[in-house]
């Protein structure tokens, strides 16, 4: 990450969960792009199947980080979490771990807790912390399919199975099935990645506006705290607001 951006003790990692996300999908796009039309894949592009899974493990990422500078910033959310789910629990090693930095490491060990696989999951979570849904019913199916196209790469070297047949709107060939690998074309992947981007600025925009409101409806001065929201919407090359 460039030097001249500024970092925040409020963020995993150090950057604003959307500035690290972004960063990764430059990195991911230009790896991609270099190596679109490569003939020593043959019908398969490997370089393509690896960018899938990357951008996908980075887009869960973000929302984690995103979880994590919300709780952080505003640690009062965490309370009313709590209540809608009590079934959070840690190890005495992991609090006496944080004991001499507690304050600002409670909210990344409650985000460490969370499972943000799918899109269900990445909803309810925002739901029950901000009362924000980042996907619309249509981008649930779509991002399910992105899951599932990864987990087949991931899991079966990317060979058709029966469960990813049955669960898209047009059967797989039987044939194929423990036959042939699933095409991941450029287009495929541009496609899943400029989705993803858009459901993190989507996400990037409501948190922001949440925290801006809550620490301005505050008669505290959170000088470093607005610092840290500012941060939040920057990007490589502009700002989201």
């Amino acid at each position: 990450m460039n030097n001249i951006i500024t970092g925040s003790k409020y963020f995993i990692g150090s950057y604003s969960p959307f500035l690290l996300f972004e960063h990764e999908f430059h990195n991911l796009s230009e790896i991609a792009n270099c190596y679109e039309d490569k003939e020593m894949f043959g019908e398969r592009n490997a370089a393509i199947e690896v960018c899938t899974i990357g951008i996908i493990s980075h887009f869960e990422a973000f929302c984690k980080h995103t979880f994590a500078a919300l709780t952080s910033i505003y640690p009062d959310l965490l309370h009313d979490f709590s209540k809608k789910r009590p079934e959070i629990t840690f190890f005495l090693n992991d609090i006496i771990a944080i004991k001499n930095n507690f304050n600002e490491s409670l909210s990344f060990l409650v985000t460490e807790k969370q499972d943000f696989g799918s899109a269900k999951k990445i909803n309810n979570l925002f739901q029950d912390l901000i009362q924000v849904t980042p996907f619309t019913k249509d981008d649930c199916l779509k991002f399910d399919l992105i899951l599932k196209k990864r987990n087949l790469i991931v899991h079966h070297g990317g060979v058709f199975t029966f469960s990813y047949s049955k669960g898209q709107s047009k059967p797989t060939d039987i044939k194929k099935i423990f036959r042939e690998k699933i095409p991941i074309t450029y287009d495929d992947y541009l496609d899943d990645s400029l989705f993803l981007f858009d459901i993190a600025i989507k996400l990037t925009k409501a948190s922001s506006l949440f925290l801006t409101k809550v620490l301005k409806d505050t008669a505290i001065n959170y000088t470093d705290k607005k610092f840290a929201v500012d941060l939040l919407t920057k990007a490589v090359y502009d700002e989201l607001l």
